[in-house]
């Protein structure tokens, strides 16, 4: 549910034009290319050799495609013929471990030693070449969200004397109250200028104060008394008829301003009855404690960075072609970052976001025996995505992969994302 095409168009611009497939007789003789640049590169996945009398040779997949090539000093160009067919770099600079040159296109290509990152680190030497490790192993410990499984579910109310459409109770304690004039799509639109898909991030204290807008309002709430709750920023909700089945069918709003009213409401379907399992587990208020982006080309990590939500801070541990990666197209950032998230019963998947903005989109389960998530906008139910919940301690990761081939290069391009959220309480 990341930005995709921000990582493919970057990736596919410096592959274009480098494909070769056939052979010419070697060179003999030193072709007069710098030490520097002969013996063994590593060329976006695959390997690239140059041999000092002007042969060289491709190694892609295992497969090997020899070429020559010549040099010239004057203008730092290096010329490769491979069955008729020709390219021409020009060095813009060159090391040991590092070769940047530009092709007859404009488009700069990066060449790396066996072993080297290829970026470097606010020090200036090599990054690290992974990022630490989750270890899941570790056996769920998450508190109990289920203190008021009484009362919660999505009540629907059939009244126009109070501005409400629903009105939402959580197992956890959390309210939200979508208002009778917000189109539930339009949530997302209003409060996010643009969105961004797969952010979930920071680790604060869970909010202590109620969120408005112009679709909902979003709380705390807890029991007052028997059958009376105090909505935090609503006013208070007493229980005033159950159904056989024990479900709520009506309330008794009281405002601040001592006004009473009566509301029937209908209880939603949930989408799980049982708060056990992996419902259990999920169903409650989360913050982020951080997200990581990973990007593959073919099987060569080519990029790998944590953004820490509660420093507001990338870390970048593999940048395998020293490409320039803007951040915000790949993180949400600054007061854009994920600091909450909410699963609900009911089907309900609130974001919140450290402006103040919040998300309302919907989750069901896919499979919910292996932690498979679907979520998906307001009316967009088969336009979703899914995403793995794995949980241990009192943490969950949350991982979304997506894969892209490119037909024309030959080239297979996967971006996996883990979101890590800590219980609220």
């Amino acid at each position: 549910m990341k930005k995709l095409s921000y990582l493919w168009m970057l990736l596919l611009a410096l592959m274009v034009g480098v494909s070769f497939v056939s052979c010419d007789d070697d060179d003999e003789g030193d072709v007069g290319a710098p030490k520097e640049l002969l013996g063994t590169w590593l060329w976006y996945g695959d390997e690239i050799t140059f041999n000092a009398n002007g042969s060289g040779v491709i190694v892609e997949e295992g497969e090997r495609y020899p070429f020559s090539f010549t040099y010239d000093a004057a203008s730092k160009t290096v010329t490769v013929s491979a069955d008729g067919e020709v390219m021409r770099w020009t060095i813009v600079s060159i090391s040991d471990t590092k070769m940047v040159a530009v092709d007859e296109d404009g488009y700069e290509e990066v060449f790396l030693r066996p072993g080297t990152s290829g970026g470097e680190g606010e020090g200036g030497g090599d990054i690290p070449q992974s990022a630490p490790e989750y270890d899941t192993s570790a056996p769920v410990d998450l508190p109990d969200a289920a203190r008021y499984a009484d009362v919660s579910g999505k009540y629907e109310i059939n009244t126009s004397e109070i501005p409400y459409r629903s009105i939402e109770l959580t197992a956890d304690g959390q309210y939200v109250a979508i208002k009778a004039a917000a189109y539930p799509y339009g949530v997302k639109a209003a409060a996010r200028k643009a969105t961004k898909v797969a952010g979930l991030f920071n680790r604060r204290p869970v909010f202590s104060r109620n969120i408005e807008n112009t679709m909902l309002i979003a709380g705390r709430f807890e029991q007052v008394i028997e059958n009376e709750y105090s909505l935090e920023g609503l006013g208070t909700l007493v229980v005033e008829g159950r159904d056989g089945n024990g479900n709520i069918t009506a309330f008794k709003m009281i405002g601040y301003d001592g006004v009473e009213t009566e509301v029937p409401v209908q209880k939603a379907v949930n989408v799980d009855d049982e708060l056990t399992g992996n419902s259990g587990n999920l169903c409650r208020m989360w913050t982020a404690v951080e997200e990581r982006a990973q990007y593959y080309m073919e099987k060569v990590n080519v990029y790998d960075a944590i953004y820490r939500v509660d420093a507001d801070q990338v870390t970048t541990y593999v940048n395998s072609y020293g490409i320039d990666w803007a951040e915000e197209d790949i993180f949400d950032v600054g007061s854009e970052a994920m600091e909450r998230v909410l699963f609900s019963q009911a089907g309900t998947y609130l974001q919140f976001f450290r402006d103040g903005s919040v998300e309302l989109s919907y989750w069901r389960w896919e499979d919910k025996a292996n932690g498979v998530i679907y979520a998906y906008d307001f009316g967009e139910e088969y336009d979703g995505a899914t995403a793995t919940a794995v949980f241990y301690g009192n943490r969950v990761n949350v991982l979304e992969s997506f894969s892209d081939y490119s037909e024309e290069d030959d080239l297979l391009m996967r971006s996996i994302y883990t979101t890590v959220l800590e219980a609220a309480y």
